[in-house]
């Protein structure tokens, strides 16, 4: 993970503590912005996912986001659309 720039979790119930830990390291003092979001973007679907994107360059209001890939067989465009997750109080 140390090397890692994108990282996808999906719902494992049973990895509740490493995800915890992870969200602890990843965004320390905002714990529960990145378990709200691991927590809606994991349950809409058996194949939901939040995508983390951890790249130097990349905008910071993108760092939690799902639904990136177009789903080409839904046919409601909306439910296809990302989702990008941002935290309550943005000056954090």
């Amino acid at each position: 993970r140390q090397n890692s720039m994108y990282i996808v979790l999906t719902r494992a119930p049973n990895s509740a503590l490493a995800i915890r830990n992870l969200g602890v390291q990843l965004f320390p003092g905002r714990l529960n912005y990145f378990l709200d979001a691991y927590r809606q973007a994991t349950s809409s679907s058996n194949y939901s996912y939040l995508f983390i994107d951890l790249h130097p360059s990349s905008d910071p209001t993108l760092r939690l986001r799902t639904n990136i890939f177009k789903d080409k067989d839904s046919e409601d465009s909306y439910n296809s659309l990302p989702i990008i997750f941002l935290p309550k109080n943005s000056s954090n």
